[in-house]
């Protein structure tokens, strides 16, 4: 299973090939538009993406002429909701303390670590979430 870009899971298309086995790959952040990366989405069994990727997966694909339709024909795709649904009378940790945001992507600059501190700084030290990078 992939949880990045196809270009960081080349491991995996190795790992299919040698093992005989199915890739699922997780697509939530934008694919950059590579022929690799387009070689590599028609490769995967299994596509899952997030509404917001579709742009970049189709000019993506558009690399090595290919488009959504004929990834659909050859592999299961399907977008979902990053999220969970939780009833609203189900207490929340975040109703009992102070927010606390986690940055969980790496430092590379297009990952908009920059932006996220920027933003960060704009509270005042009172009102600034508690925050783990």
């Amino acid at each position: 299973m992939g949880a990045s870009l196809p270009s960081n899971d080349l491991a995996l298309l190795f790992s299919k090939k040698l093992a005989n086995s199915k890739w699922l790959q997780f697509i939530h952040g934008n694919v950059y538009p590579s022929r690799l990366n387009a070689r590599l989405l028609q490769q995967v069994d299994y596509l899952y993406y997030l509404p917001s990727t579709e742009a970049s997966l189709q000019e993506t694909l558009a690399r090595d002429a290919c488009n959504m339709q004929q990834l659909i024909h050859n592999t299961h795709v399907e977008s979902f909701i990053n999220g969970i649904d939780v009833p609203c009378s189900a207490p929340l940790l975040c109703h009992q303390h102070q927010p606390r945001v986690l940055w969980a992507a790496s430092a590379l600059r297009w990952k908009g670590l920059d932006i996220f501190l920027e933003a960060l700084e704009r509270f005042s030290a009172a009102t600034r979430p508690i925050t783990d990078i």
